[in-house]
């Protein structure tokens, strides 16, 4: 399912600017917790944060920078 993607979006300029593994986080976030949902919505623009961080921002993450640090 992950390499469908890819090779679908993996260009988006998000996708090449953003992504670490986020995608693929948002997918098994959507996999674990949201299973049943008949449309995943999968950001390229979301970072890779753990998989916990994910799942408890329910498959939406956003990293958190500290004050002054970019």
């Amino acid at each position: 399912m992950y390499a469908e993607i890819r090779r679908k979006y993996g260009n988006d300029y998000q996708w090449l600017q953003n992504d670490g593994g986020g995608m693929y986080r948002q997918l098994v976030c959507h996999l674990n917790i949201a299973r049943d949902k008949d449309r995943y919505n999968l950001e390229p623009f979301r970072h890779d944060l753990s998989q916990g961080d994910s799942d408890n921002a329910g498959c939406n993450p956003v990293r958190i920078l500290e004050q002054g640090k970019g």
